[in-house]
């Protein structure tokens, strides 16, 4: 599942890492979690678009994960 709105908020929460060793297996372990999220939204019966919204939303401010 390949999507602009993952790829820009794992963008966003990268801005925030002080570490650069680091942000590599933060993109992967952040896309992970947040296609599990998803798949799991689409099971319960929402869309694709509502489950990755949903999603992203769940992992909370960018900002804040990022730090």
């Amino acid at each position: 599942m390949d999507n602009d709105k993952i790829k820009n908020y794992i963008k966003e929460v990268c801005k925030y890492i002080r570490e650069d060793d680091v942000i590599e297996d933060i993109k992967n372990e952040l896309n992970d979690h947040i296609l599990t999220m998803t798949e799991d939204y689409i099971k319960a019966g929402y869309s694709k678009d509502e489950s990755v919204d949903k999603a992203i939303k769940q992992m909370g401010d960018a900002k804040i994960i990022g730090r």
